[in-house]
């Protein structure tokens, strides 16, 4: 049991499951009487922070609906994530992400710091240099529309993995 309550998402949800289904099966071989609500809620707490809430917000009835779940998550956690550059300028590094979004400085209305406002004068020169958007970080000409921002998908599954349409809900 302590095995199962330790167990956390360190790659990917295929290898999660393939760990958390060893478990699972030992500990229902030792006790028949464990609950499946058990085991979801033990699967979903184990899973990555970024992959966890939005599982979650599913409320999956199953250890199976909750990896489907969580694959599709991590799938579009993937397509979505930003990817990071390294420009060479003389002799330091400059690393600066391609999406700017998801800089926490630009995105919060908190109080910021000096550091933040670092950050944000780098990303504008870096974007000014290279002739992409300052809000966007995308290749900019004057015709260019920013993404609309990326929304939570959310996909009905059936007890076995089966995905529902929108009539069958």
């Amino acid at each position: 049991m302590s095995k199962l309550h330790q167990l956390r998402q360190t790659g990917t949800v295929l290898e999660y499951r393939t760990t958390f289904e060893t478990i699972m099966y030992q500990l229902i071989s030792l006790d028949p009487s464990l609950n499946t609500k058990f085991f979801v809620s033990q699967f979903v707490m184990g899973l990555k922070d970024e992959l966890r809430t939005a599982v979650r917000l599913q409320v999956p009835s199953s250890v199976t609906r909750a990896v489907s779940l969580a694959r599709i998550q991590e799938e579009e956690f993937e397509l979505h994530r930003p990817h990071q550059r390294v420009i060479s300028s003389g002799k330091s590094l400059v690393t600066s992400l391609t999406n700017s979004s998801s800089t926490p400085a630009l995105a919060s209305g908190t109080k910021r710091n000096a550091d933040d406002y670092g950050r944000e004068r780098q990303l504008r020169d870096y974007h000014r240099a290279n002739g992409l958007c300052f809000r966007c970080g995308d290749k900019y000409n004057k015709d260019h529309q920013c993404k609309k921002p990326m929304q939570l998908l959310t996909i009905h599954l059936g007890e076995f993995g089966e995905v529902f349409t929108e009539d069958t809900v």
